[in-house]
């Protein structure tokens, strides 16, 4: 068997299946906007699914209450849903039986027929088998992905199944497996079943699972896969989630973690956990192939390190080989990665905010990897630089627009900080020995020192375009874009700006010193336009605040930033009002579709593409949605907050 083949089909299937996780429970309801759960509720409130969870799963997608289905319409118009299942089923049935394997199709099929489903509330819930709520989770049994959903109807969720297959012009393997039949779909991975990765299908107990099979299973693993066992310390029997929940305050219904130290536990200690035990076999496998390689290619000798104790062998130089994590399977590396995991235990995530009172909806969702270490969180966080505030909310509504906030003065000591904490201590693991020593002979502060020297007191640059039209002419050989108005602004901010113009100038030959006046005023500044009708350029300087700025808009908030004192708000932030960006995309596609028209015959077939996408474009153009993301450092951890307004 491929394993190479495997893992890709393993992971293309996790992913799959949990981009329709994340498409199922994106669903709101406005009452749930403001509640709270305490730990004590949540305990007290413990859902049956949350049994079939085992407590060392390495990650875990859900929350502690079930989803409503009510207000979906408000995140995926019936329109633009259409057009979506529309595409995909015209590019499933050209693909034809034999391109795609069963998984991949019935996949595709099972989104095709979702998406068709919400074009009406009011029989989604029927035609789903779900109920008015979507009570559903994601995890893993060992590396083996698992989503379970809670059904109300059985026989709609198997109709809903049935359709799928006719979409996807596929049909299921039965499997029999612990007194019920499964559906299962071939990757292709292996011309024998039993060694092919599997999607497979399963309603049992009032549930649909929709999960894995593979070579990596063992009886008991499987068992808890298909959930005709229960694990011995299942997720409802602890606390994880109501603290997480309480902790970061995020809603009960949406949150959800990656646990690093379960990874690090089962990469270090083959038989901690499900993971371990299942990688174990990935692994022997990886060795039977390696066995099959020519003998002058698999080393003869090698070094394992165990503590105080080295010894060499014949055995153990072959097992380095055919197990390339041995390295780090000794005592001392379990006890230095472990620690070093507890460093940064989780990756947690879920919505921060949730209103979606009509007419205006506003959401917010964090992903925090954690940091225990409150002492190094501290350090880091002298890196922050300045974000301009009109980037880090949704009501400024910027066409598109970033900055990125980094204190360059304090990047070298920090490092040079860190590099030593870590080279100072001993470690018996040879991954960080060789790391230690690397550091010691590479020198980084060298290079960090140089980039620092030359952009001393920098602490943040952006660019935002606030307003744009135009479009761009593709009949031209070269196309060139055809702007016909821009406002627009570029901020670097330093403690010295002034000071930057004049080393700009010295790498610039010929260039001579660019002297700005103290009150403020601005001065053309000689750049090439894309058309003449746009009007110059104007640099000024804004307190701490070199701008570069073009239109009325821009002008006025060039003024407004003088008064903005340099203080650390961020790292990274992004901006987009996804309506207008689009719009001007989206001129631009259809300039593109005209032209093809113009030469070329269209058939029906690619008329009718033409038109649906023209319909999706229109749909996604008179979107009111504002998007802002942002990257920063916080006593927690570091963070990624996306937050978004819908009007």
């Amino acid at each position: 068997m491929d394993s190479l083949r495997l893992v890709l089909g393993a992971a293309v299937a996790a992913t799959l299946a949990l981009a329709s996780y994340i498409t199922v429970v994106y669903v709101i309801d406005k009452k749930d906007g403001n509640e709270t759960l305490s730990t004590s509720a949540a305990q007290t409130d413990a859902r049956e699914i949350l049994s079939y969870v085992p407590s060392d799963t390495i990650y875990f997608f859900g929350g502690l209450k079930p989803a409503p289905l009510q207000n979906m319409q408000d995140f995926f118009t019936p329109d633009l849903s259409l057009v979506q299942a529309k595409n995909l089923k015209r590019d499933l049935e050209k693909q034809g039986s034999s391109e795609a394997p069963p998984a991949t199709k019935m996949l595709i099929g099972l989104f095709i027929e979702y998406m068709t489903a919400l074009q009406s509330l009011q029989t989604a819930p029927e035609l789903l088998g779900t109920g008015e709520e979507i009570d559903s989770i994601l995890y893993s049994i060992g590396t083996t992905p698992v989503l379970r959903i809670k059904l109300a109807d059985t026989g709609a969720f198997n109709a809903f199944v049935d359709k799928a297959e006719t979409t996807a012009r596929t049909q299921a393997v039965p499997e029999p497996y612990g007194g019920h039949t499964i559906r299962t779909y071939g990757f292709g991975v292996s011309e024998n079943d039993q060694e092919d990765t599997r999607l497979a299908i399963s309603v049992d107990n009032n549930y649909a699972l929709i999960t894995l099979l593979t070579p990596l299973d063992t009886p008991a693993a499987r068992d808890l896969i298909l959930g005709t066992m229960k694990p011995a310390k299942p997720l409802s029997q602890t606390t994880i989630l109501s603290d997480l929940q309480s902790k970061y305050d995020f809603h009960p219904a949406y949150l959800g973690y990656v646990d690093h130290r379960e990874i690090m536990k089962g990469l270090t200690t083959p038989d901690a956990n499900d993971f371990g035990r299942m990688l174990g076999i990935l692994l022997k496998d990886i060795k039977k192939l390696n066995t099959q390689a020519p003998a002058a290619e698999r080393s003869e000798s090698a070094t394992v390190q165990d503590g105080d104790e080295t010894t060499t062998s014949i055995a153990e130089s072959k097992a380095g080989a055919q197990n390339p994590l041995t390295s780090i399977q000794t005592q001392a590396c379990r006890r230095e990665l472990l620690a070093l995991t507890q460093m940064w235990p989780r990756t947690v995530f879920g919505y921060t905010k949730l209103n979606l009172e009509q007419p205006s909806k506003e959401m917010a969702a964090r992903m925090l990897v954690e940091n225990t270490d409150a002492a190094f969180m501290a350090e880091l966080q002298k890196l922050r630089g300045f974000i301009p505030a009109h980037l880090q909310k949704t009501a400024n509504k910027p066409v598109l627009g970033f900055a990125v906030g980094f204190n360059v003065d304090a990047l070298t000591p920090i490092v040079s900080k860190l590099i030593t904490n870590f080279t100072q201590k001993e470690y018996q693991c040879p991954a960080l020995a060789a790391l230690k020593q690397n550091m010691l002979v590479s020198n980084p502060m060298l290079a960090l020192g140089m980039v620092a020297g030359m952009a001393s007191g920098v602490q943040g640059i952006s660019a935002t375009i606030l307003d744009i039209d135009g479009s761009m002419n593709l009949q031209q050989e070269n196309p060139s874009p055809d702007i016909r108005s821009i406002d627009a602004i570029i901020t670097i901010s330093a403690k010295n700006p002034q000071q930057l113009l004049m080393m700009a100038a010295n790498f610039q030959q010929g260039m001579p010193p660019i002297q700005l006046p103290d009150d403020g005023s601005p001065i053309d500044l000689p750049v090439p336009l894309p058309a003449p009708n746009l009007g110059s350029v104007k640099l000024a300087l804004k307190g701490n605040h070199l701008v570069a700025y073009i239109g009325n808009k821009a002008e006025q908030l060039a003024k407004a930033m003088a008064n903005d004192p340099l203080s650390p708000t961020g790292i990274f932030a992004f901006n987009m009002d996804f309506g207008k960006y689009m719009k001007f995309v989206s001129n631009i596609a259809l300039a593109a579709d005209a032209d093809a028209d113009a030469d070329a015959d269209a058939d029906a077939e690619k008329d009718q593409f033409s038109e649906d996408n023209k319909a999706m474009l229109k749909n996604l153009a008179e979107m009111d949605m504002q998007i802002v993301e942002s990257f920063d450092i916080t006593p927690q951890g570091v963070a990624f907050d996306a937050e978004m307004a819908l009007h």
